[in-house]
């Protein structure tokens, strides 16, 4: 029965160290460039392109109304990657993508250095004045890239396109 102890004490002090450890999680960060994409996929790359880079995707679509959109996501990432509308009601991976959005856990920054949860002011001086600003939707838009902010005027999406 003592050796069930020890045997037990070393396996739950492992276990600790372990959830406890300050090793940081593997993130990867990717830069986005508006109008082009993300580093080496590009806006247009198939979507078995991007699954090569990604892995498996969660398949998803939204219904608008006589069509589709579908879009590939990837949570661990903070990306999704969307095809055109179609009447489709399948996901079709040969086709090409059209717009990247990064969100949530996207740890990459743009090609002028903005990152999910900068300011708007801070977005207004690595980008420049936006060509138009979308009150409905709270998001600067410029050529190739829209940034969408929260009700405090942080960026909460980027989207590509």
């Amino acid at each position: 029965m003592r050796n069930d102890s020890r045997l037990f004490f070393l396996l739950f002090s492992v276990c600790f160290y372990l959830a406890c450890s300050d090793a940081p999680p593997i993130v990867y960060t990717y830069t986005l460039t508006p109008g082009v994409g993300l580093e080496e996929l590009k806006l247009g790359a198939s979507g078995d392109e991007v699954r090569q880079v990604f892995g498996e995707p969660v398949l998803k679509t939204e219904d608008l109304g006589s069509t589709q959109r579908h879009y590939m996501e990837y949570f661990s990432e903070g990306l999704q990657f969307y095809f055109d509308p179609s009447t489709n009601t399948d996901v079709d991976l040969s086709l090409p993508i059209t717009q990247i959005i990064a969100s949530g856990k996207y740890a990459g920054r743009t090609n002028q250095g903005a990152i999910i949860g900068s300011s708007i002011e801070q977005i207004h001086i690595l980008h420049g004045i936006p060509n138009f600003f979308d009150e409905d939707l709270n998001q600067d838009q410029y050529p190739g890239i829209h940034f969408c902010y929260d009700f405090e005027n942080f960026v909460s999406r980027i989207k590509v396109q």
